[in-house]
């Protein structure tokens, strides 16, 4: 079984070829020129195989977040449908014959109503240091400096697309 070269493989092989073009036989480069097409082709046909997979993903993440809250907005429902059944019934538990279930209470909980009425002493000040990541990179482009304890990089990204013949 003959084993295909990478894409980085056959780059060299055509580069190291080109460099000796007088001792290479010209149909040898040129069946490295189109296995090197059909590499890239097949490198990019699989990169668009896995975007479709990561979308497929994204897509099967948003459907299971939806079925999650609608069965804890039916388990939530429940719980407050037998609550108020007990509290009704003037009862804290209701007996089957294999399950218990029994009405507790949590511990306190605050809910803030209204923040400006709250007196000073139930007041904590926070600080959160937050750098403005959008103001460096304006100043960056503005007068090419990068401020002190930052770095400015720029990453490559990949487009495929088809090629129209």
């Amino acid at each position: 079984m003959e084993v295909t070269k990478s894409l980085y493989g056959l780059t060299q092989d055509i580069l190291q070829k080109l460099i000796y073009i007088d001792e290479t036989d010209e149909q040898q480069l040129a069946e490295l020129e189109t296995e090197l097409l059909v590499k890239v082709d097949n490198v990019a046909s699989f990169m668009e195989y896995l975007e479709d997979q990561v979308e497929l993903a994204r897509s099967k993440e948003r459907k299971i977040q939806e079925i999650k809250n609608t069965l804890q907005a039916k388990l939530d429902w429940l719980e407050s449908y037998v609550i108020r059944t007990l509290d009704h019934a003037k009862k804290d538990a209701a007996i089957g014959n294999n399950k218990e279930i029994r009405v507790k209470l949590n511990p306190f909980s605050v809910q803030v109503l209204e923040a400006s009425d709250i007196p000073s002493e139930f007041i904590d000040l926070k600080q959160e240091l937050v750098i403005n990541k959008k103001k460096i990179l304006e100043s960056f482009k503005e007068n090419g400096e990068i401020p002190k304890g930052t770095n400015v990089t720029r990453k490559k990204s990949l487009k495929i697309k088809e090629i129209l013949k």
